[in-house]
């Protein structure tokens, strides 16, 4: 999991800058370096797990991140070795957005900003991903 702080002004290699998020080009820009990155992992047998940044409190925040998992899950999608696992389907609520906890668990899922996972969130976390890793060891040896 990475990203966290990039819904931020990036620079094309142009020298262009896209000062926001939502400014146009920035999308363009940000899946080209994300691509990249995906594509310098790419060997032969390996499966790369990519984990979204998690639902946010902050709306503001919440709304940028949003736009970076967005990129990130189009660029996974075009690439068969990176597997895209959204976290708000493990760390949201019903529909997805920030909470501070779930049931069956009896502790915050972040720390007290918002943003970073407490103890409990990244054990429930850590679980999801074991799970999605078995299943693609067991659907590879399948082939």
């Amino acid at each position: 999991m990475f990203g966290g702080n990039d819904a931020q002004g990036i620079v094309g290699p142009d020298g262009q800058v896209f000062g926001q998020v939502d400014s146009p080009g920035w999308r363009k820009e940000y899946g080209r370096r994300v691509a990249a990155v995906m594509d310098s992992l790419q060997t032969r047998d390996r499966v790369i797990f990519w984990v979204s940044q998690p639902p946010m409190r902050d709306d503001d925040f919440a709304r940028r991140t949003a736009v970076i998992n967005e990129v990130v899950a189009e660029q996974a999608a075009d690439r068969r070795w990176v597997v895209f696992v959204d976290t708000s389907e493990v760390l949201g609520g019903p529909d997805g957005g920030y909470v501070d906890r779930l049931p069956g668990i009896d502790a915050d899922l972040r720390q007290a900003d918002g943003i970073h996972l407490s103890r409990a969130g990244a054990d429930l976390l850590a679980r999801h991903l074991l799970a999605r890793i078995a299943d693609e060891l067991a659907r590879s040896t399948d082939r």
